[in-house]
């Protein structure tokens, strides 16, 4: 009796590799990566391990590999030089975050067109001073400027100049970190929900500021630190 021949349509792929190289370290959207060892006394301290997988790339590359173990979300890349292990990150992800606070710090509290719905909105005075043109001072002597496209005005100052009183901020923001309800709160400094939602807003508002003063400080200290002139 003849055997029957196996029909190559219906047959299981073979599992050899096809010779496609395959990745054991994430992208690097742009040459961005934190995967490499972050041991700064080691030697290989900043230099980016070869991301691709040997076992599956037929002209695998030399130089610093180490070891990547475990899978998904829980891998670790160990250096081996130094033998200490990092958490495998998202790149993408980070670079992501990096560009949502890079957004958040660009604000200009205030100093920009407040009407969303026009072209000018967050584009600071600073940055484009053709699009507005001076409009006087406020009763508080606070400057005041007018937008040439949707011909809205708003002041600047600071922060605080729409407040009339801060003595209780302090208090609120305490009670807000410790998860006091904004009833509470309300009863304990005699204060209206619109109030309280108004210092949250002013909160915010500080952090985002303080946060970008952080980032222009870290950047200076880069720039020194490299030998160029900071302005």
């Amino acid at each position: 009796m003849a055997k029957k021949t196996p029909d190559k349509s219906t047959s299981k792929p073979s599992k050899k590799s096809s010779g496609v190289a395959r990745r054991r370290l994430p992208t690097t959207p742009g040459g961005f990566s934190v995967n490499f060892c972050r041991n700064p006394l080691c030697e290989a301290f900043g230099r980016y391990p070869n991301a691709i997988d040997g076992r599956s790339n037929p002209h695998p590359a030399t130089g610093n590999r180490g070891k990547v173990t475990g899978s998904g979300e829980e891998r670790s890349y160990f250096c081996p030089s130094c033998g200490k292990s990092n958490t495998v990150k998202s790149n993408r992800a980070i670079a992501e975050e990096y560009l949502r606070v890079r957004r958040l710090n660009r604000r200009t509290n205030g100093q920009h067109c407040q009407n969303m719905d026009c072209k000018n909105h967050g584009v600071s005075i600073s940055l484009s001073p053709s699009s507005y043109s001076s409009f006087g001072r406020t009763a508080k002597g606070d400057p005041r400027y007018k937008c040439k496209s949707c011909k809205k005005t708003f002041s600047t100052g600071k922060p605080t100049r729409r407040h009339k009183s801060t003595d209780d901020t302090g208090a609120i923001l305490k009670c807000l970190v410790n998860k006091v309800p904004l009833s509470r709160i309300c009863e304990i400094h005699d204060v209206s929900l619109k109030q309280i939602h108004s210092k949250v807003d002013f909160l915010y508002r500080q952090v985002v500021a303080f946060s970008h003063e952080r980032e222009k400080d870290a950047v200076r200290a880069n720039m020194v630190e490299a030998g160029k002139a900071v302005f």
